[in-house]
């Protein structure tokens, strides 16, 4: 009877966490977690995960670009019952919001990732009801088989080899040097193994991954590749990681993480387009700006008298593929997130954009050639704020802002895919007269000569690409 009364309370406990080593991200990436029963059985657990803009630490957002051990990144949770039998526990919640930036909105989050595992029980509920246990369980193992199926199919166009591909952090944040991402893949029939061990070893600042992010970049990477196959468990069955144990890929407490799901995720998974693009060049790109760019600034509003963090998540360049330019602004390699519109910032938050326009020249030569980044100016209209950054693919970035400064950012544009020197002509032309190159650098990168009125001068232009 006690053991039933338990079990009947724990089928209405929730669970938060957001601990990075115990499979989680970085600390923003904050998950809720419920155990599903059916019948008074335990059969599945349910989860979510919301970004919240801050949990605490040293700079607003999290993004601490010179954090040398986690605790300055924020607000670090094991998994704690948030829910005890369907009531919020008030000490718990008290806990956490004492401990991050405007803690009154995180109620809406809290409430509503809550509200999430509530109508996930309520329909899972409903489709077993529907179809019966069995079933349920039966079209599950199907679906993973079928999708293991279809990626190894995909997997069987690589030619049988092994492929080598690298990408670069520009530095760790405190330690000006850049980290490598040294990517071994061993493709055998069906199989792909994937060996980092040759990768940099663990950095001082927040630029480690945790094996959680790791695994799931190299998962990621392979999506973009055979982007058809459906996605579960059973997606990722023929594709084998070998922990990268003593490097700064498989980081370990107290190391800072907040980069890795931002922005190493990104250069892992570049590493993996680097190492399979020879073996399929049909079916793969140049590299994408890869790099989400997060700014905040954080501070009090004195006509609202209200706190707020402000998060500005940029867009990038694609890269070229074997069929068309690289797409400009486009979002990030991890994810869906884009650019807020600015006008609804500049209501919300005390900033006033200045520019906001296409990063020129940013996209690489090739002939099929990357797509560009962005530029954006912020000015702070009133009071004071902390900015703080964290971007790859670039090497410089804001300390901070107070008054009426400003911060400008570009973001980087996509690689070229192919000879440049192989671009049509009339191509570049375009290019200049749209104005994303000026006739020098069309000359530099493409070896095309324009005349006055921006057309190509054939003749020269075959002179300068003779080999």
């Amino acid at each position: 009877t006690a053991y039933r009364r338990q079990r009947q309370m724990c089928i209405r406990d929730s669970f938060i966490v957001n601990d990075p080593y115990l499979g989680g991200t970085h600390l923003m990436d904050v998950r809720f977690v419920k155990p599903f029963f059916y019948e008074g059985e335990l059969f599945a657990w349910l989860a979510n995960t919301g970004h919240w803009p801050d949990t605490g630490g040293a700079v607003p957002g999290g993004f601490s670009a010179n954090a040398t051990e986690v605790e300055q990144e924020g607000l670090r949770l094991p998994p704690v019952k948030l829910f005890k039998a369907g009531v919020m526990d008030e000490e718990i919640l008290s806990i956490v919001l004492s401990n991050i930036r405007i803690a009154d909105q995180r109620i809406g989050d809290i409430k509503a990732q809550a509200a999430a595992l509530t109508v996930g029980e309520k329909r899972f509920t409903e489709l077993i009801d529907r179809y019966g246990k069995e079933t349920v369980l039966q079209a599950i193992q199907e679906l993973k088989a079928r999708a293991a199926q279809q990626m190894r199919a995909r997997i069987q166009s690589i030619p049988d080899g092994t492929y080598q591909g690298s990408a670069f952090i520009d530095s760790d944040g405190v330690v000006d040097e850049a980290l490598e991402i040294s990517m071994k893949i061993r493709k055998q029939d069906t199989e792909l193994y994937f060996d980092m061990s040759d990768s940099s070893p663990p950095c001082m600042g927040p630029m480690n991954s945790v094996i959680a992010t790791t695994r799931s970049s190299i998962y990621l990477a392979i999506k973009h590749i055979f982007p058809e196959v459906p996605i579960n468990a059973g997606t990722f069955e023929p594709l084998h990681i070998e922990d990268p144990e003593g490097t700064f890929l498989y980081a370990r407490y107290p190391r800072p993480v907040s980069g890795c799901a931002a922005e190493v995720s990104q250069r892992i998974a570049e590493a993996v387009f680097s190492a399979l693009v020879g073996a399929i060049p049909d079916q793969l790109f140049a590299a994408p700006a890869g790099t989400s760019g997060n700014f905040c600034l954080g501070g009090y509003d004195p006509k609202r008298e209200r706190s707020y963090v402000m998060y500005v998540i940029s867009g990038g360049g694609y890269g070229g593929n074997p069929k068309e330019d690289g797409l400009s602004n486009g979002c990030s390699t991890i994810g869906i997130s884009k650019t807020t519109p600015i006008e609804v910032m500049e209501q919300y938050y005390p900033v006033l954009f200045e520019e906001y326009s296409l990063h020129e020249g940013s996209g690489g030569a090739g002939s099929r050639r990357g797509g560009f980044g962005v530029n954006y100016k912020v000015r702070l209209r009133r009071g004071s704020a902390k900015a703080s950054m964290v971007m790859d693919h670039g090497r410089s970035g804001p300390l901070g802002a107070l008054g009426g400064e400003t911060i400008r950012v570009s973001t980087p544009g996509g690689g070229g895919y192919g000879n440049p020197f192989q671009r049509d002509p009339e191509l570049v032309s375009r290019d200049v007269h749209r104005g994303y190159y000026s006739s020098e650098e069309a000359q530099a990168r493409f070896g095309v000569v324009l005349n006055q009125d921006c057309s190509p001068d054939i003749d020269s232009t075959h002179k300068l690409r003779e080999p």
